[in-house]
C-alpha cells in the first residue's frame, strides 16, 4: 500500500475542514476523521485516503467553465505550489534558475511519498521531461495536481 506523509496532505485536509459538513456529505464515513482529528505532519498516512480527499474537493470547488471543471486538479496543484513556496518549502525556489528549481522539488518526492521515483531529464535548452516512475497509486487526479504543481514551481522560478 502506498503511504504519504501528513504534511503533504494538510492543504487537501485544511479545504476540506473550511466546509466540514458539506465535505461530510461526500467522502466515505471512514474518512470523517480527517475533518476533526489532528494530522501529524510526520506520519505516514494511506495514498488512497489522499486520493480520496482530493476527489472530495474537486467536487467541492466552485467550476465557473466547464474548462474551469476539467482542470480542477491542476488548479489544485497550482494552489498547493503557491502555498508551498511561500512557506514550507520555499528553500526549493531558486528564481531565475527554472532548472535548479526543478531539480531540487522533483528530488524532495520520496520525502513525502514512499512509492515512486520522480525523474527529470533536460533533453534540450528550456525543456524538461518529467516522470514519476513506481508510483503505488497512479491516477489521473494525481498527475494533473503533479503537472499543475511543477507548472506553478517554474513560473515562479522564472521559466516562460
Amino acid at each position: 500500500m502506498a503511504r504519504i506523509k501528513g504534511v503533504a496532505m494538510l492543504n487537501a485536509v485544511k479545504a476540506l475542514r473550511s466546509r466540514k459538513e458539506e465535505a461530510r456529505t461526500i467522502l466515505a464515513p471512514r474518512l470523517h476523521g480527517y475533518l476533526d482529528d489532528r494530522i501529524m505532519v510526520s506520519k505516514w498516512y494511506p495514498e488512497e485516503d489522499q486520493l480520496e480527499l482530493i476527489r472530495a474537493l474537486a467536487k467541492l470547488l466552485p467550476s465557473i467553465t466547464p474548462e474551469s471543471a476539467a482542470n480542477v486538479h491542476e488548479f489544485m496543484g497550482r494552489f498547493t505550489a503557491l502555498n508551498d513556496m511561500q512557506g514550507l518549502y520555499s528553500h526549493l525556489l531558486r528564481p531565475g534558475d527554472p532548472e535548479g528549481t526543478l531539480r531540487l522539488g522533483a528530488a524532495t518526492w520520496k520525502a513525502y511519498h514512499d512509492t515512486g521515483e520522480f525523474r527529470v531529464a533536460f533533453e534540450r535548452p528550456g525543456e524538461a521531461l518529467l516522470e514519476l516512475v513506481g508510483y503505488g497509486l497512479p491516477s489521473l487526479e494525481m498527475c494533473r495536481l503533479m503537472r499543475g504543481w511543477y507548472a506553478q514551481l517554474l513560473e515562479l522560478a522564472g521559466a516562460k
